[in-house]
């Protein structure tokens, strides 16, 4: 829970209504995603593809009291939001980083809600990524069960399963990762592109230790 000066309390998955800074009569909606470790907060305004992190001193923080809490967002903006990240990922992602869209600061909540119905977009605009871009690709999927690390284009010509940038998606990685063949870099890389997550230092030696005294 994340407390700002002259507001909060805030959380992940909090959404409130607030009053716009520049139109009083007009109501902001506005959810909020994970809290990191520096104070940050992850910010997304209704029907909007992209996340982005925002200070504890941010105006939309600061004045949140609690009659704008729970508010009740407009009835299509899943809908909206769908299709304004599809449409982000085909007009931008061939020329920017995954990291643009912010799911690092994403909700969990909204990343289950929403993922299912958008990956297919993402991916495919992932795919027409620049060869530069495409060099630092180190997307996690499943081939047969096993953890591998692919660009894009390349998982998409397998048609192998995706982990998705999820909580869940994330604890499965680091659960397959011991036992994929993968060096600490390979896996490293790919939770820091896919999750913006650090993976533990000592999270293939501890596996490794452990299967030496199974052995033992």
């Amino acid at each position: 829970v994340l407390v700002p000066d002259g507001g909060g309390p805030i959380f992940e998955g909090l959404r409130v209504g607030i009053p716009s800074a520049w139109n009083a009569a007009r109501i902001e909606f506005v959810e909020f995603g994970r809290i990191a470790k520096d104070g940050r907060i992850g910010l997304r305004n209704a029907g909007e593809a992209t996340w982005s992190w925002v200070a504890a001193d941010d105006p939309r923080l600061t004045q949140v009291r609690p009659e704008h809490v729970g508010a009740v967002f407009p009835e299509d903006e899943h809908a909206a939001s769908v299709r304004a990240l599809k449409a982000w990922a085909a007009e931008r992602l061939r020329f920017q980083d995954w990291a643009t869209a912010g799911f690092a600061a994403a909700s969990d909540a909204w990343l289950e809600r929403i993922w299912p119905e958008v990956d297919d977009a993402v991916l495919a605009g992932l795919a027409q990524a620049s060869y530069y871009n495409a060099q630092g690709q180190r997307l996690p999927v499943l081939d047969r069960g096993a953890l591998r690390v692919m660009r894009v284009a390349d998982a998409r010509r397998a048609s192998v399963p995706v982990l998705p940038p999820t909580d869940a998606g994330w604890a499965r990685f680091l659960d397959l990762a011991p036992a994929s063949g993968l060096s600490f870099t390979e896996v490293a890389e790919a939770g820091r592109w896919w999750w913006d997550r650090s993976v533990p230092r000592t999270l293939l030696s501890s596996a490794a230790g452990e299967d030496n005294e199974a052995a033992a």
